[in-house]
Formats: structure tokens, sequence, C-alpha cells
């Protein structure tokens, strides 16, 4: 268990940043970026999260008064007036199995959010110039190359950083921003070879999400074709095989292009000719509704990225019949239900976990159902609930 998966969630200040819509300085506008293999790419021309789309609504909603967004933006105002000396803490290295840098990352991402929208929404200058700060220190201290970063899913925790930078990216110098891109293209690159550790016998499982929403969040950054085409493929497979239809894994997963090594896996462990429930192989192979709850929400918001720029994901049947939303039906069990976590994992490593901290109950099985209303009405009834949403920022800005 990590530190980044026992975390709490944030007022919504800290989880939702938006787009700067001010006309950009003459003269300073980033030249084309390049693609992985050096290919001009138009990196700008897509969108992560907070497009002109996304600005309008939140716009029009601030002026209507929607008490989220008023929300949003008080909170940011307050944050950044009252961080306005705050340094940046760029770190090194991030290790979410150690917990090195992480506390840092948070910390410095809640920030440059902050002062991202205290400039868009309120005009502060001075805000516009913390989150370059901010943005800058980490860019430059990062470690890209070290292998102490190598931990699958630490580099997720850098993605946050891409929502203050797209709001602030057309106000930067060219310089600046293309610093700032190639920055990105070397987490991806590290990202990449982080996957390569991970074996077929843990195919389909959590890591991969992370890497879909990491990937998804930085060729759309950098409007990357072969980032995009990789992410795509990727989130593809886990809608096919992370997502389990329900019956036994021998059935399911005897099919699976990786499935001979993982099901060897639980075999092993005696769960391949169980029955379960519709569910995703983390819920088969750890026993963990954390681990479930982190696939679905990831790919959640990988899909949504790409829905933000005219590509279907989010409604995309996988090759067992099953749709993302699907995934979300096996937490309506877990409301009133409690579950030990890791009580009957297939990986070893999880024997020394703390079960009874991780997962909150009903409080982070609600939230997650909340993001589930984004996809299908069966769900909407776990809107609006006094536990909140692990999807506010999609909420806030909407598609």
């Amino acid at each position: 268990m990590t530190t980044h998966e026992r975390s709490k969630f944030v007022p919504l200040v800290l989880a939702a940043t938006v787009v700067c819509t001010t006309t950009p300085v003459q003269g300073r506008q980033p030249a084309d970026s390049t693609s992985m293999s050096g290919h001009a790419i138009g990196a700008g021309r897509t969108v992560v999260l907070w497009g002109p789309d996304q600005i309008l609504n939140v716009r029009e909603a601030y002026q209507g008064n929607d008490p989220r967004v008023r929300e949003l933006i008080d909170q940011a105002a307050v944050l950044a007036e009252e961080s306005r000396n705050a340094s940046p803490r760029p770190q090194r290295v991030i290790n979410l199995r150690t917990g090195i840098g992480v506390a840092a990352a948070k910390r410095d991402a809640v920030l440059t959010h902050a002062f991202g929208i205290d400039y868009v929404f309120n005009g502060n200058g001075r805000s516009r110039q913390k989150a370059r700060q901010f943005l800058l220190a980490w860019a430059r201290t990062y470690d890209t190359d070290e292998y102490d970063n190598g931990f699958f899913t630490s580099v997720s925790l850098l993605v946050p950083f891409i929502w203050p930078f797209e709001l602030v990216r057309g106000a930067m110098p060219a310089n600046e921003v293309n610093e700032i891109h190639s920055f990105w293209r070397a987490v991806y690159q590290l990202a990449e070879k982080n996957l390569e550790h991970i074996g077929n016998a843990h195919a389909y499982t959590n890591p991969f999400s992370y890497h879909v929403y990491t990937a998804t969040a930085i060729g759309f950054l950098l409007n990357d074709p072969e980032v995009l085409t990789r992410a795509e493929s990727l989130y593809n497979e886990q809608i096919d095989w992370n997502l389990f239809p329900g019956g036994t894994p021998r059935a399911f997963y005897g099919h699976a292009p990786k499935g001979r090594e993982l099901l060897a896996r639980l075999q092993r462990c005696g769960v391949a000719t169980r029955d379960f429930e519709r569910s995703t192989l983390d819920w088969i192979n750890r026993d963990a509704l954390g681990y479930h709850i982190i696939s679905i929400r990831l790919l959640l918001w990988a899909g949504w990225f790409a829905e933000n720029n005219g590509r279907s994901w989010l409604s995309r049947v996988g090759q067992q019949g099953m749709k993302l939303a699907d995934g979300f039906d096996l937490l309506t069990d877990y409301v009133d239900q409690r579950h030990t976590e890791f009580e009957e994992t297939c990986n070893q490593s999880d024997e020394v976990k703390d079960n009874k901290s991780w997962v909150k109950q009903p409080d982070d099985v609600i939230r997650a159902l909340a993001c589930g209303a984004l996809l299908d009405k069966r769900f909407v009834s776990w809107h609006g609930t006094q536990y909140g949403s692990l999807c506010t920022t999609l909420e806030v800005t909407g598609r």
C-alpha cells in the first residue's frame, strides 16, 4: 500500500484548475514541438482537461453563481494569497513505495493549481508568476533518468502539474514552454521504461491503468500521435482484459493474449476456477477493493481526456461485451458491506500491508460511485452526496 493510495481527498480548489483564456503575448508563442520520433507536432492544439469549451462552462457557471464553481475560485484566491511567499519544493526523486518526495509533489501541485485559478479568474499577475515558478522548478529538478523514480506508479504524481501548465502556457516565453514540453517527453519515456519491469503475470492490472492515465495526459498535452496511439492501445487492452464479465478466471483469461503467466499465478493461489462477480483483475488477483477503484477511476480520467478531443473512448465495448461503466457495479455491494483488503490475495507482498486503513468505507466507495454517475445513469443516486466525488474536476468542467 502506497502513501499515494492512503491519501485523503482534498477540497475542490485542490482538485481542479482551469486553462488561461487570456490572449497570449505576441511574439512569445512556442514553436511546434517534436514527437518521439522527431516529427513536428502541434502541442497546444489538443486538450487534456481545460480547453475553450471547459472554460466557457466554468465562466458561465460562475456568472450563474454555481456554488461549486464559486467555491473553486474563492478557495484558490485564499490559498494563493496565503501562499504568496511560498517557495516550490521540487524533488529529484519521487517514490510512492517509500514515500520519498510524495508530500512535496502533492503540496506543490495544489499550490500551482491555486495560483493558476487565481490568475485566470481574478487577474492576479503575481499568481501567474508563482505558477510559472513552480512549474519550471519541477521541470528543472526531477530526474527522469533516475531509477529511484522507476516504481511504476510514481510518475503519475506529476500528471496534475499538467493542469496548471495548460493554464499558463500561453503566457510563458517560447523557450520555457519548449523546456517544459521536453520535460514531459522525458517523463513519458521514463514511464515506458517503468512498464518494462512488469511481467505478464501482472498484465492488465492497475499499473497499466496508471500508465494509460499518464500517457494519455502527456499525449494530448503534446499532441503527439505516437504517444496517443500507444495510450489508446493500452486503454483498449484494459477494457478488453482488466474488466472481468463474471465467471471463472480460467474461462476468461484462457483466451487473453497475455493470459498464460497470469492464469498460472491464479491457479497457484487457488482462484482460477472460482466464480467471481463482474469486477476487475485487481479484485480477483489482489482481493483489493482499493486497487479495483484505482483501475477503473484512472481509466475514466484517461477516457475523459480523449473525449475532450472528440475520441469516443468511454463508450468502447470490450471483447467480452464490457464497458468501463460496468466496472463500477461491484462497488454497489460495498456501500453497506465491509471488505477486508488483501485477505485472499495472490500477491505475497500484500500479506504485510495494513488492510484496515487503506480503503475508507463507505466514503471511498461512494466517491468512486459518484464517478460512475458520469458514465451511466444507474449510478446517479451516488452523485451529490456528503462524501463528494473522486472526479470533482470532471464534474465542474464538463465535456
